[in-house]
């Protein structure tokens, strides 16, 4: 059958122009491949300049996750692992388990899993978010002189955006800072690295000397409430830390509570028991304090005979049940019995 030309219809202003149309293209796997692969390099970039810092990054984060408070500490919360029923603790306890050293990520990046790399990926290479560096011990402005008891291990500064830092500035208005400890559970950490300190946690709590964030000039001090606790077991930094924080505190008057000679008044907060003591500050607004530092402490390994056996008891009970067999063999043949029975006489005879 042919069509005449009577049969075509012409084009008219008011039917569609072809620049209304879109034009999909097919889809390609090599792009997301390619894209994969560019993300991919980032991360073994990221862990390869700043190794140190990613991996204290992940020994606070698997302390918030393993935390019996890990719901209250685990913020922000990794947003692949939440569906309609929640956050799923469960799934990321699992990838979290399977994450192998940080140097054997770098020398052989294709044995981990796509949930590993997704995970790095958000943790290390998030926007906004502070990263940790590692830096000498010589280079950091400790509040006073510290004990070589109190030395850390390690010290890293927290190197926040460019915007926050701006933001900082303009809040610091041009008033002096000074520098003061922190000390908490390492669990708490990971929460106060990515979200700050903050002043209204402390009304859960029973304190002394009213609301507010608890700082001190005397590491000693911050350290009675900084426990070592379980972080990463593949850490090249250990497995078991105690972390105390070096925070920057803008000197306000009124959002800054201490012990001042000039103005008694800035020693009682509210709801205050009585007059802050020495060497404490307490500030009642978080917009005034930020973590500068961190210092780590590692817990050294102390062998024990009765932490050996608690840790290999299944070993340890086999070597026993050998030693018996061997004991009771030794024991029933009549030759080795007769051999001890002259052994003694003769001792007894001397």
């Amino acid at each position: 059958m042919e069509f005449g030309k009577d049969k075509l219809l012409p084009i008219t202003d008011s039917d569609e122009s072809f620049s209304d149309i879109t034009f999909v293209a097919p889809y390609s796997p090599d792009k997301d491949e390619q894209t994969g692969q560019l993300q991919l390099d980032q991360l073994l970039k990221e862990i390869k300049d700043n190794v140190w810092g990613c991996d204290l990054i992940l020994c606070l984060f698997i302390s918030a996750l393993n935390s019996y408070r890990s719901d209250r500490c685990l913020r922000p919360f990794p947003p692949s692992y939440v569906n309609e029923e929640g956050k799923n603790f469960t799934g990321l306890r699992s990838t979290c388990d399977s994450i192998p050293p940080l140097t054997t990520i770098l020398n052989e990046p294709n044995k981990c899993s796509h949930d590993v790399k997704k995970l790095l990926m958000w943790l290390f290479l998030e926007r906004g978010h502070p990263t940790l560096r590692r830096i000498s011990y010589a280079n950091v402005p400790f509040p006073g002189k510290i004990s070589n008891v109190f030395r850390p291990q390690f010290v890293f500064e927290v190197c926040y955006h460019d915007k926050y830092e701006s933001v900082w500035l303009k809040r610091q208005d041009g008033r002096e800072t000074m520098f003061a400890y922190h000390g908490s559970a390492v669990d708490n950490f990971y929460s106060i690295l990515k979200v700050g300190l903050q002043q209204h946690f402390s009304i859960e709590k029973e304190v002394l000397f009213g609301n507010g964030i608890y700082l001190s000039n005397e590491l000693s001090v911050s350290a009675h409430y900084a426990p070592f606790g379980q972080t990463w077991t593949n850490s090249c930094l250990g497995s078991k830390h105690s972390v105390i924080a070096i925070c920057e505190v803008i000197n306000d008057v009124d959002k800054v509570r201490c012990r001042d000679t000039k103005n008694k008044r800035r020693s009682l907060n509210e709801d205050s028991l009585g007059e802050i003591p020495e060497k404490y500050f307490v500030v009642t607004d978080s917009d005034m304090v930020r973590v500068k530092y961190l210092m780590i402490y590692r817990k050294k390994r102390v062998f024990s005979v009765k932490s050996y056996i608690a840790q290999h008891l299944f070993l340890c009970l086999l070597l026993l049940y050998f030693f018996l067999i061997v004991a009771i063999r030794v024991f029933s043949n009549s030759g080795y019995v007769r051999y001890l029975k002259k052994f003694y006489q003769l001792l007894s005879f001397d």
